[in-house]
Protein backbone atom coordinates (compact mmCIF):
# COMPACT_ATOMS: atom_id res chain seq x y z
CA UNK A 1 0.00 0.00 0.00
CA UNK A 2 1.32 3.54 -0.68
CA UNK A 3 2.34 5.25 2.25
CA UNK A 4 2.59 2.18 4.71
CA UNK A 5 6.01 2.04 5.32
CA UNK A 6 7.89 -0.05 7.99
CA UNK A 7 7.68 1.05 11.25
CA UNK A 8 11.43 0.45 13.32
CA UNK A 9 10.25 2.69 16.23
CA UNK A 10 6.84 2.87 18.19
CA UNK A 11 5.85 6.29 19.76
CA UNK A 12 3.18 6.14 22.88
CA UNK A 13 1.04 9.75 23.79
CA UNK A 14 2.47 10.37 27.31
CA UNK A 15 -1.12 11.50 28.90
CA UNK A 16 -1.83 13.58 31.77
CA UNK A 17 -2.97 9.48 33.47
CA UNK A 18 0.97 8.43 32.98
CA UNK A 19 2.25 11.71 34.01
CA UNK A 20 0.16 11.62 37.00
CA UNK A 21 1.16 7.73 37.62
CA UNK A 22 5.03 8.91 37.32
CA UNK A 23 4.21 11.86 39.88
CA UNK A 24 2.36 9.63 42.29
CA UNK A 25 5.58 7.39 42.56
CA UNK A 26 8.24 9.69 42.55
CA UNK A 27 6.43 11.95 45.51
CA UNK A 28 7.59 10.23 48.31
CA UNK A 29 11.22 10.22 47.76
CA UNK A 30 13.04 12.72 49.15
CA UNK A 31 16.02 12.75 47.35
CA UNK A 32 15.55 14.86 44.17
CA UNK A 33 17.51 12.86 42.07
CA UNK A 34 16.15 9.07 42.88
CA UNK A 35 12.43 10.83 42.71
CA UNK A 36 13.50 11.92 38.52
CA UNK A 37 15.30 8.25 38.11
CA UNK A 38 11.45 6.55 39.07
CA UNK A 39 9.53 9.01 37.35
CA UNK A 40 11.44 8.21 33.91
CA UNK A 41 11.42 5.02 34.41
CA UNK A 42 7.47 4.75 35.42
CA UNK A 43 7.18 6.23 31.90
CA UNK A 44 9.04 3.89 30.08
CA UNK A 45 7.40 0.65 31.62
CA UNK A 46 4.32 2.66 30.62
CA UNK A 47 5.43 3.33 27.33
CA UNK A 48 6.68 -0.32 26.99
CA UNK A 49 3.23 -1.74 28.82
CA UNK A 50 1.26 0.19 26.33
CA UNK A 51 3.12 -0.89 23.28
CA UNK A 52 2.39 -5.28 24.29
CA UNK A 53 -1.01 -4.34 24.48
CA UNK A 54 -1.33 -2.74 21.03
CA UNK A 55 0.58 -6.70 20.17
CA UNK A 56 -1.64 -8.03 22.18
CA UNK A 57 1.06 -9.62 24.61
CA UNK A 58 0.06 -10.27 28.02
CA UNK A 59 1.23 -7.89 30.68
CA UNK A 60 1.45 -8.22 34.48
CA UNK A 61 2.28 -4.69 35.79
CA UNK A 62 1.47 -6.03 39.34
CA UNK A 63 4.36 -8.48 39.40
CA UNK A 64 6.99 -6.32 38.23
CA UNK A 65 9.10 -4.92 40.40
CA UNK A 66 9.11 -1.11 38.78
CA UNK A 67 5.44 -1.46 40.19
CA UNK A 68 6.34 -2.40 43.94
CA UNK A 69 7.44 0.45 46.49
CA UNK A 70 9.94 -1.28 48.18
CA UNK A 71 11.57 -2.13 45.17
CA UNK A 72 11.30 0.83 43.91
CA UNK A 73 13.02 2.82 47.04
CA UNK A 74 15.86 0.45 47.24
CA UNK A 75 16.41 -0.60 43.52
CA UNK A 76 16.71 1.33 40.25
CA UNK A 77 13.97 -0.88 38.75
CA UNK A 78 11.79 -0.17 35.30
CA UNK A 79 10.98 -4.13 34.48
CA UNK A 80 7.38 -5.06 32.62
CA UNK A 81 6.39 -8.58 33.90
CA UNK A 82 5.44 -10.71 30.49
CA UNK A 83 3.05 -13.23 31.23
CA UNK A 84 4.32 -16.46 31.65
CA UNK A 85 7.70 -15.50 29.76
CA UNK A 86 9.97 -13.21 31.83
CA UNK A 87 10.65 -9.61 32.33
CA UNK A 88 11.51 -6.57 30.11
CA UNK A 89 13.56 -4.12 31.64
CA UNK A 90 12.77 -1.23 30.07
CA UNK A 91 15.69 1.73 29.79
CA UNK A 92 14.50 5.13 29.45
CA UNK A 93 17.02 7.70 27.67
CA UNK A 94 16.59 11.72 27.19
CA UNK A 95 16.21 13.11 23.28
CA UNK A 96 19.05 13.31 21.55
CA UNK A 97 20.79 10.98 23.65
CA UNK A 98 23.69 8.25 22.25
CA UNK A 99 23.99 6.00 24.85
CA UNK A 100 22.19 4.33 27.40
CA UNK A 101 22.74 3.75 31.22
CA UNK A 102 22.20 -0.10 32.44
CA UNK A 103 21.89 -0.43 36.18
CA UNK A 104 24.21 -2.84 37.09
CA UNK A 105 21.43 -5.26 39.16
CA UNK A 106 19.85 -5.52 35.71
CA UNK A 107 22.37 -7.14 33.95
CA UNK A 108 21.70 -10.13 31.84
CA UNK A 109 24.11 -12.14 34.71
CA UNK A 110 22.96 -9.31 37.73
CA UNK A 111 21.34 -11.25 40.61
CA UNK A 112 17.75 -9.44 42.02
CA UNK A 113 18.15 -9.22 45.80
CA UNK A 114 15.46 -10.25 47.92
CA UNK A 115 13.40 -7.85 49.12
CA UNK A 116 10.65 -8.05 52.04
CA UNK A 117 7.38 -7.23 50.00
CA UNK A 118 8.76 -7.61 46.88
CA UNK A 119 6.29 -8.81 43.85
CA UNK A 120 6.70 -12.96 43.84
CA UNK A 121 10.34 -14.28 42.62
CA UNK A 122 12.98 -12.93 43.67
CA UNK A 123 17.03 -14.08 42.79
CA UNK A 124 17.86 -14.44 39.28
CA UNK A 125 15.42 -12.98 37.08
CA UNK A 126 13.90 -14.96 33.80
CA UNK A 127 15.16 -11.68 31.42
CA UNK A 128 14.07 -11.21 28.66
CA UNK A 129 16.04 -8.67 27.41
CA UNK A 130 15.62 -4.89 27.05
CA UNK A 131 13.78 -2.16 25.60
CA UNK A 132 15.03 1.52 25.63
CA UNK A 133 12.29 4.46 25.52
CA UNK A 134 12.79 7.52 24.79
CA UNK A 135 11.19 10.15 27.05
CA UNK A 136 10.28 13.11 26.03
CA UNK A 137 7.98 14.88 28.21
CA UNK A 138 7.89 18.20 26.23
CA UNK A 139 6.16 16.61 23.69
CA UNK A 140 3.97 14.18 25.48
CA UNK A 141 5.67 10.95 24.11
CA UNK A 142 7.51 8.38 24.87
CA UNK A 143 9.17 6.32 21.70
CA UNK A 144 10.36 3.12 21.83
CA UNK A 145 14.04 3.21 20.00
CA UNK A 146 14.76 -0.77 19.65
CA UNK A 147 16.07 -3.97 21.59
CA UNK A 148 18.56 -5.67 22.97
CA UNK A 149 18.83 -9.60 24.26
CA UNK A 150 22.08 -9.00 26.63
CA UNK A 151 23.28 -6.18 28.33
CA UNK A 152 27.00 -6.82 30.54
CA UNK A 153 28.30 -3.43 31.26
CA UNK A 154 26.89 0.14 32.26
CA UNK A 155 26.65 1.76 29.03
CA UNK A 156 24.77 0.55 26.11
CA UNK A 157 25.13 2.72 22.40
CA UNK A 158 21.90 3.26 21.51
CA UNK A 159 23.82 1.89 18.14
CA UNK A 160 23.63 -1.43 19.46
CA UNK A 161 20.24 -1.39 19.19
CA UNK A 162 18.26 -3.98 17.13
CA UNK A 163 14.50 -3.47 15.90
CA UNK A 164 11.09 -4.35 17.51
CA UNK A 165 10.86 -7.23 15.61
CA UNK A 166 13.99 -8.65 17.78
CA UNK A 167 12.04 -7.99 20.46
CA UNK A 168 8.73 -9.92 19.31
CA UNK A 169 10.83 -13.07 17.82
CA UNK A 170 12.42 -13.23 20.96
CA UNK A 171 9.15 -13.98 23.18
CA UNK A 172 8.37 -18.12 23.60
CA UNK A 173 5.19 -18.85 21.61
CA UNK A 174 2.40 -18.33 23.71
CA UNK A 175 0.15 -21.65 23.45
CA UNK A 176 1.98 -22.68 20.07
CA UNK A 177 1.37 -19.15 18.07
CA UNK A 178 3.69 -15.91 18.30
CA UNK A 179 2.30 -12.93 19.53
CA UNK A 180 2.85 -11.69 16.03
CA UNK A 181 0.82 -14.81 14.88
CA UNK A 182 -1.82 -13.53 17.43
CA UNK A 183 -2.19 -10.79 15.69
CA UNK A 184 -2.35 -12.11 11.98
CA UNK A 185 -4.80 -14.31 13.11
CA UNK A 186 -6.73 -11.16 14.64
CA UNK A 187 -6.82 -10.22 11.05
CA UNK A 188 -8.60 -12.96 9.62
CA UNK A 189 -10.96 -13.32 11.99
CA UNK A 190 -13.44 -10.73 12.12
CA UNK A 191 -12.11 -8.61 9.12
CA UNK A 192 -14.06 -5.86 7.64
CA UNK A 193 -14.63 -6.34 3.81
CA UNK A 194 -14.51 -2.69 2.35
CA UNK A 195 -15.44 -3.97 -1.25
CA UNK A 196 -18.72 -5.29 0.01
CA UNK A 197 -19.25 -1.68 1.34
CA UNK A 198 -19.91 -0.56 -2.65
CA UNK A 199 -22.99 -3.64 -3.07
CA UNK A 200 -24.47 -2.14 -0.35
CA UNK A 201 -23.45 -4.99 2.80
CA UNK A 202 -22.14 -3.76 6.10
CA UNK A 203 -20.77 -5.73 8.73
CA UNK A 204 -21.11 -5.58 12.25
CA UNK A 205 -21.93 -2.21 13.58
CA UNK A 206 -20.56 -0.35 10.39
CA UNK A 207 -23.61 1.46 9.22
CA UNK A 208 -23.88 3.74 6.09
CA UNK A 209 -22.63 7.20 7.02
CA UNK A 210 -26.47 8.85 6.97
CA UNK A 211 -27.63 6.96 8.91
CA UNK A 212 -25.32 7.54 11.81
CA UNK A 213 -25.30 11.04 10.61
CA UNK A 214 -29.02 11.58 10.04
CA UNK A 215 -29.41 14.85 11.12
CA UNK A 216 -26.01 16.44 11.45
CA UNK A 217 -24.01 18.29 8.87
CA UNK A 218 -21.32 15.95 9.59
CA UNK A 219 -22.68 13.64 6.93
CA UNK A 220 -21.38 13.97 3.24
CA UNK A 221 -22.84 11.50 1.30
CA UNK A 222 -21.97 11.18 -2.35
CA UNK A 223 -23.93 10.24 -5.49
CA UNK A 224 -21.16 9.00 -7.26
CA UNK A 225 -21.32 5.42 -7.24
CA UNK A 226 -17.49 4.91 -7.10
CA UNK A 227 -17.56 6.35 -3.44
CA UNK A 228 -19.08 4.76 -0.40
CA UNK A 229 -18.65 6.09 3.35
CA UNK A 230 -19.89 4.11 6.40
CA UNK A 231 -19.38 5.35 10.13
CA UNK A 232 -19.65 3.15 13.95
CA UNK A 233 -19.78 4.63 17.15
CA UNK A 234 -17.27 3.33 19.51
CA UNK A 235 -17.00 3.28 23.30
CA UNK A 236 -13.55 3.92 24.92
CA UNK A 237 -13.09 2.94 28.30
CA UNK A 238 -14.99 1.17 30.41
CA UNK A 239 -15.61 3.20 33.58
CA UNK A 240 -15.71 6.15 31.47
CA UNK A 241 -18.50 5.42 29.00
CA UNK A 242 -18.86 9.38 27.87
CA UNK A 243 -16.05 9.36 25.54
CA UNK A 244 -17.52 7.61 22.87
CA UNK A 245 -16.14 8.47 19.49
CA UNK A 246 -17.41 8.07 16.02
CA UNK A 247 -15.86 6.66 13.44
CA UNK A 248 -16.85 7.38 8.96
CA UNK A 249 -14.50 5.15 6.99
CA UNK A 250 -14.43 6.64 3.28
CA UNK A 251 -13.20 5.19 0.11
CA UNK A 252 -13.25 6.70 -3.28
CA UNK A 253 -12.55 4.46 -6.31
CA UNK A 254 -9.49 5.62 -8.44
CA UNK A 255 -8.86 3.14 -11.05
CA UNK A 256 -9.90 -0.59 -10.80
CA UNK A 257 -6.23 -1.57 -8.88
CA UNK A 258 -6.30 1.63 -6.42
CA UNK A 259 -8.33 2.89 -3.54
CA UNK A 260 -8.60 6.13 -1.73
CA UNK A 261 -9.06 5.57 1.88
CA UNK A 262 -9.94 8.54 4.10
CA UNK A 263 -10.93 8.38 7.99
CA UNK A 264 -11.83 10.70 10.17
CA UNK A 265 -12.45 10.73 14.43
CA UNK A 266 -15.46 12.46 15.13
CA UNK A 267 -16.29 13.35 18.67
CA UNK A 268 -19.59 11.65 20.11
CA UNK A 269 -22.25 12.46 22.79
CA UNK A 270 -22.83 15.88 21.18
CA UNK A 271 -19.35 17.21 22.07
CA UNK A 272 -17.58 19.78 19.85
CA UNK A 273 -14.25 18.44 20.42
CA UNK A 274 -12.43 14.99 20.75
CA UNK A 275 -11.00 14.34 24.35
CA UNK A 276 -7.76 15.44 24.67
CA UNK A 277 -4.75 12.55 23.78
CA UNK A 278 -7.02 10.70 21.44
CA UNK A 279 -5.20 9.01 19.14
CA UNK A 280 -6.39 7.75 15.34
CA UNK A 281 -3.67 5.17 13.76
CA UNK A 282 -3.19 2.91 10.91
CA UNK A 283 -1.02 -0.60 11.37
CA UNK A 284 -0.35 -2.98 8.95
CA UNK A 285 -1.56 -6.29 8.10
CA UNK A 286 1.00 -7.16 11.18
CA UNK A 287 -0.30 -4.85 13.44
CA UNK A 288 2.94 -2.58 13.49
CA UNK A 289 2.21 0.90 13.51
CA UNK A 290 2.55 3.36 10.61
CA UNK A 291 4.40 6.38 11.49
CA UNK A 292 2.94 8.99 8.82
CA UNK A 293 -0.70 7.39 9.52
CA UNK A 294 -1.10 8.70 12.91
CA UNK A 295 -3.00 11.80 14.25
CA UNK A 296 -3.79 12.99 18.13
CA UNK A 297 -5.91 15.18 19.52
CA UNK A 298 -5.12 18.47 20.86
CA UNK A 299 -8.86 20.56 21.17
CA UNK A 300 -9.87 19.52 17.84
CA UNK A 301 -13.07 18.70 16.56
CA UNK A 302 -12.06 16.10 14.23
CA UNK A 303 -9.25 14.06 13.09
CA UNK A 304 -8.65 12.72 9.71
CA UNK A 305 -6.00 10.22 7.60
CA UNK A 306 -5.81 9.38 4.40
CA UNK A 307 -3.51 6.90 2.03
CA UNK A 308 -4.43 4.55 -1.33
CA UNK A 309 -4.36 0.56 -1.09
CA UNK A 310 -5.19 -1.93 -3.77
CA UNK A 311 -8.10 -4.96 -3.84
CA UNK A 312 -6.61 -7.41 -0.66
CA UNK A 313 -4.66 -5.15 1.21
CA UNK A 314 -5.16 -5.47 4.70
CA UNK A 315 -4.98 -2.98 7.71
CA UNK A 316 -6.08 -1.94 10.96
CA UNK A 317 -7.42 1.53 12.22
CA UNK A 318 -6.43 2.25 15.90
CA UNK A 319 -8.42 4.37 18.29
CA UNK A 320 -6.74 5.20 21.46
CA UNK A 321 -7.26 6.81 24.66
CA UNK A 322 -4.88 6.39 27.69
CA UNK A 323 -4.51 2.74 28.32
CA UNK A 324 -7.70 1.95 26.51
CA UNK A 325 -7.72 1.24 22.59
CA UNK A 326 -10.28 -0.31 19.94
CA UNK A 327 -8.87 -2.14 17.05
CA UNK A 328 -10.71 -2.71 13.76
CA UNK A 329 -9.18 -4.99 10.99
CA UNK A 330 -10.01 -4.23 7.31
CA UNK A 331 -9.16 -5.73 3.92
CA UNK A 332 -9.90 -3.44 0.88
Amino acid sequence: MSNLIESVKFTVPLTADASQLAEQFSRCQKNSEKAQQIRFNTLAVYAVNFYCQCMEIETELDKSYSWNSVSRALMNVADLQIKDIGKLECLPVLPNAKTCYVPPEVWSDGLRPTVGDCPRGSGKANRIGYVVVQIDEEAWEATLLGFVAKVTKEELSLSQLGSLEDLIDSLEPLNGVSPVKNVILGLEQGLVRLNQWFDGLFDGEWQPEELVFASSVRSTRSADESEVNAAKVMRLGIQMPEHSVTLIVRQRKLSEEEIDIRLRLYPGNDSLYLADGVKLSVLDEFGEPIPSLSAQARTDNWLQLQFTGSPGDKFCIRVTLAADSITEHFVI
